[in-house]
């Protein structure tokens, strides 16, 4: 519901989200904007602080944005992880080793997702109907690609860093079944858009 009142008072033809619990690297903006394409939806994914970690960083009032030694040696000694994720990485070529041109496997993640404006419209948006923070982002990706259009992978490019805190769900809660239920239908019936959307009453 928020994200489509935030669309809906916004006014750029572009789109870039993040969560409020992450730091985004200075070149974040810049990538999503520099890698847009009209039918794709652009997906990230996160470097994830270690609980210590955070509690360090916000203690001293100061919060990482790159890739750092004392990012790298928590991930070593501690529960830091993803820090592979903190590697900026242009080159085609490598980027295919890497598999850093794929995001297929988990798909769209709420904290690092862009679209433009015309084509989130064009899917009616994020849909009310999940019950909390999880797969309404991954629904949008399946959206797009019911629509036409293409999820395109910008790990390596768009950067951020998700500070810990307690998980607000998991698999075996209600409310995650319930959107799970939502979503393996959108995947069956190939569903473009959804009724409860930033436009009320839309056909399928």
């Amino acid at each position: 519901m928020i994200i489509n009142r935030t669309v809906r008072e916004s006014s750029g033809d572009y789109l870039i989200f993040i969560d409020g619990d992450c730091v985004a690297h200075r070149h974040f903006v810049k990538a999503h904007v520099e890698n847009a394409e009209p039918d794709a939806v652009l997906g990230g994914k996160r470097v994830e602080f270690g609980k210590k970690l955070t509690e360090r960083l916000i203690q001293k009032g100061k919060l990482i944005n790159k890739l750092t030694f004392s990012l790298l040696w928590d991930s070593i000694v501690s529960d830091s992880r993803k820090v592979d994720e903190a590697f900026q990485i242009n080159s085609p070529l490598l980027r295919r080793i890497l598999h850093r041109d794929r995001i297929t496997d988990d798909g769209i993640w709420g904290c690092n997702f862009s679209i433009y404006r015309k084509l989130f419209y064009e899917i009616n948006g994020s849909d009310e109907d999940f019950k909390d923070g999880s797969l309404e982002d991954n629904d949008i990706g399946i959206r797009v690609l019911n629509n036409g259009g293409k999820v395109k992978s910008v790990r390596g490019k768009t950067i951020v860093f998700h500070l810990w805190h307690q998980a607000s769900w998991n698999r075996e809660n209600d409310k995650f079944l319930y959107n799970m239920g939502i979503f393996r239908k959108r995947v069956e019936m190939r569903e473009a858009r959804c009724k409860n959307g930033i436009v009320k009453g839309l056909e399928q």
